[in-house]
This record gives C-alpha cells, structure tokens and sequence, in this order.
C-alpha cells in the first residue's frame, strides 16, 4: 500500500492507495487512514494522486499503469492474476478485452454486452492458478454464457469448447497449496398459500 500524507495546521491527514484485482482487472482502491481525511483532498499536494483519474480503464500492460505502479513503489505481480499455463495466452488476450471494450451509456449488466463481460471474468476466474474452480462456477458461467453476444467476443470458438467441458475444472497446473472452496448447497422453498 502506498500512503499520502498531510500536515494541516498539526493535524495529520493520510490517504492509502491499495493495488487490487477486482474481475481480474487492476484497480487503485483508494481509503481514508486518519479521521476526517476526504479522499481528494490530498491531489493537490500530490499530484500523482491525480493521475489515477487517467486510468479508470487500464490493463495490466499499459504504460502509464506501470509507471504510476513504479512511481508509488506498488508491487504489480502481488495483485496481478496469474493463470494455468495452458490459459495464459488465451486468459492475457482476454485480460486486453475486457479492459477496453465499450458497451454503451444505456448498457446494464443485464444487457447482451453486459452478460458478454460477466461470462468473461467468470471465464477467466475459472482459468487462475491461484483458484480452485469448483462444478458450481462452471454452472454459473454456463448459465451467463447462453444469453451473451457472441460476436463482441474474441476466440468465441475455443471459449465455447472450454464451457461446454469440464476442462476448466481440471486442476492440473493450479498453485500448491490451492483448495477447493466449500459450495454452500442451495435448496429451493416452495411457500404454500
């Protein structure tokens, strides 16, 4: 974590910004470390603090990304994802798609484009080293996959071929030490009247 501070007249403000994978995409999570402390009230004084608002969409090869990541002394591959290796390639090219494409201002999550993002961070999700993917994420992925567009997507065939199987279950190349996470079994209630 990188911390900015300020002194105000004895009193000492804080801000702390935090690298984080959120969808697999990077994020500068911003948080307040003193009370009283707006999270932009310290810009002015430190300018690189500014520069996040430049990123707002970025990957995790773009260069001024890097720089900013260098300039605060953040460590990139401590948040960045890591991938089985016989998804690199395929999960990197996504990783790209994901960060830049557009969907529009009335685009909901609900939306064709919307469900096409959602399928692709639960693709990518399923293809982490550091994650045991479990039958429940395969199911949901399933279930997002189906009512997507299928033409804003890149290698739609290969992606289609690794839903419709079971290998992005197989567990051959995840970290050591990685294990499956308990699926909280859900059951349906019908309520008589």
């Amino acid at each position: 974590m990188a911390v900015f501070e300020l002194d105000c007249d004895g009193v000492r403000k804080a801000v702390g910004l935090k690298l984080m994978s959120v969808c697999s995409n990077p994020v500068m999570v911003r948080q307040a470390l003193t009370g009283r402390t707006e999270l932009r009230e310290l810009d002015k004084v430190h300018p690189v603090l500014m520069r996040l608002d430049g990123l707002a969409t970025c990957h995790w090869g773009t260069p001024a990304f890097l720089d900013l990541c260098e300039v605060m002394g953040l460590d990139l591959q401590a948040a960045r994802p890591r991938f089985r290796a016989r998804f690199k390639d395929l999960a990197e090219e996504l990783l790209r798609w994901r960060c830049t494409v557009r969907l529009g201002a009335d685009a909901s999550w609900e939306s064709p484009g919307g469900k096409t993002k959602q399928a692709v961070s639960m693709a990518l999700e399923m293809m982490r080293a550091d994650i045991h993917p479990g039958p429940g994420h395969l199911d949901r992925l399933r279930g997002c996959w189906d009512g997507m567009d299928r033409s804003l997507l890149p290698h739609v065939e290969e992606l289609d071929r690794l839903v419709n199987s079971d290998e992005l279950l197989d567990t051959d190349g995840l970290d050591a030490g990685v294990v499956r996470p308990r699926e909280v079994p859900v059951t349906g209630l019908t309520f008589l009247p």
